[in-house]
């Protein structure tokens, strides 16, 4: 981008690179890093259809002389051959980046809502644009007009193709839509449909509706009751979004007020330093390591056999997992087990930062299930664990068989219990929850793992009160 504009590319790459914003969010797979990937590539392609039209306007007709053009007389000594020059020039026309340009901003709006807002912009400078340059020359009305339609389908045209496919793969992955083979009437996934060759896609077929996540979620945004639960957290979205500009209009304004000069580069230091520190090694930082226990919990346990509690006869399942081998999975013994994950008063990740391959994961009899319960009362929140998390029984399993299997650990193992709820069907619960939410022992057996350096701003006022038992992330194996 810096390129583009004609400036020094290394002061842009110093600058990017020291935000907080770069060490606190890009270094995530967060849909934040996608969004502003995105955007830096739709300027980069506005850039240059900006040049592009400069380099229209500048160029100036030519009127020739009769002595500028006159021949140039070749010399006899020269009796080199030119080959005829055949033009290799493979840049991108103004159609072709109008086109690519429309199919980010598709990708931008399917990736996060907000891209909207980032994206009008560069949207509204790309009509002008087109806009000016259909109007010059003293063209008619009409035939500026269709002069600015015609430069304006390219981007319509990459903006609703790209939007078709999105919405088929959203309406796929979401299997809301169903891709069969009509041959052997055969479910068939995504990954399972690209390997397919070509000529077997016309063998496929599909029944169900088609999936508007970018809808679904402008109507969850509009509703009243969505926005009182999660808030607008205004102070803190505007550094967020405007980065140091923030704290730097902060500062100006209350120079201005107080008439004092302070250095900008060491407020640029400081508001960096901090922000990545608050933001990149506190704020929810204890998710990451939360999903690598879960993934570990969920899909790594051996060794499985049938324990019985006081009130039944092999009720409950033993297994152990050994935390510090990675990659290894369970072993299919025609069991099925089901973790329930249950995410309360933090933040939960995307499903797919857990790494859970579905397909893997059916194959060995395992399966995650995830639960958002951050909005429920600690009184409901108990009462919710004890009715089930699905309605299937309590998801508590037997308190004395779990103090007796966490007893008899081996060095490098850990105890992993499942309740029985059917035949052939076994199910656990975890629960993760920040340390500023109090839960006793007569609430859950203990804390199995404690996370350290983990903010949840959304209880600043008890990170005041307590703030050495603040910064935690528990998790609960009930």
């Amino acid at each position: 981008m810096a390129r583009q504009i004609r400036r020094s590319p290394s002061i842009a790459l110093l600058l990017v690179s020291s935000s907080y914003v770069t060490l606190a969010y890009h270094t995530h797979p967060f849909s934040n890093t996608s969004e502003t990937a995105i955007l830096a590539l739709c300027a980069t392609l506005l850039a240059r259809i900006i040049r592009d039209h400069e380099s229209s306007v500048s160029v100036p007709g030519t009127c020739k002389s009769p002595l500028t053009s006159a021949p140039p007389v070749l010399e006899t000594s020269v009796r080199t051959r030119v080959a005829p020059s055949i033009s290799t020039d493979s840049k991108p026309t103004r159609t072709h980046l109008s086109f690519g340009l429309g199919v980010l901003f598709s990708i931008g709006i399917f990736t996060r809502i907000t891209f909207v807002l980032y994206a009008f912009p560069l949207g509204v400078m790309f009509l002008y644009l087109n806009f000016k340059a259909s109007f010059k020359q003293d063209r008619s009305i009409l035939a500026g007009m269709v002069t600015f339609f015609l430069a304006c389908v390219p981007l319509a045209l990459g903006l609703v193709l790209m939007s078709a496919l999105c919405i088929f793969i959203d309406s796929v992955y979401f299997r809301h839509i169903i891709i069969y083979n009509t041959v052997n009437g055969m479910q068939l996934s995504f990954r399972q449909i690209l390997k397919m060759a070509p000529q077997d896609w016309l063998r496929l077929s599909y029944k169900g509706s088609l999936t508007l996540t970018m809808l679904n979620n402008l109507r969850y945004n509009l509703d009243e009751k969505n926005l009182a639960q999660h808030g607008l957290h205004l102070l803190l979205n505007f550094p967020i979004l405007f980065g140091n500009l923030a704290f730097i209009g902060v500062a100006t304004l209350i120079q201005k007020a107080r008439k004092r000069m302070w250095r900008s580069d060491s407020l640029l230091v400081t508001v960096n330093c901090a922000m990545a520190i608050v933001f990149g090694l506190l704020h929810q930082a204890g998710l990451v390591p939360a999903m690598d226990i879960v993934q570990h919990q969920a899909l790594g346990f051996q060794n499985c056999q049938e324990i019985s509690s006081v009130q039944h006869v092999g009720d409950h399942m033993s297994c152990v997992t050994y935390p510090t081998e990675k990659g290894r999975f369970h072993v299919d013994d025609g069991m099925s087990y089901t973790t329930h994950v249950v995410f309360y008063k933090t933040y939960m990740p995307p499903h797919h930062l857990f790494g859970f391959n579905s397909e893997i994961a059916q194959a060995r009899g395992v399966a995650l299930k995830i639960s958002d319960w951050r909005e429920k009362s600690r009184a409901q929140l108990l009462v919710d664990l004890d009715v089930g998390v699905e309605s299937q029984g309590s998801s508590r399993v037997d308190r004395t068989l779990l103090k007796i299997a966490r007893e008899q650990e081996i060095r490098g193992q850990r105890a992993v219990l499942y309740r029985k709820t059917g035949l052939a069907q076994f199910e656990r619960t975890i629960l993760i929850a920040p340390s500023t939410v109090n839960f006793t022992n007569e609430d859950f057996y203990e804390t199995r793992d404690r996370i350290p350096r983990h903010a949840n701003f959304d209880h600043i006022q008890v990170m005041v009160q307590q703030p050495l038992r603040s910064f935690d992330l528990n998790v609960y194996y009930l």
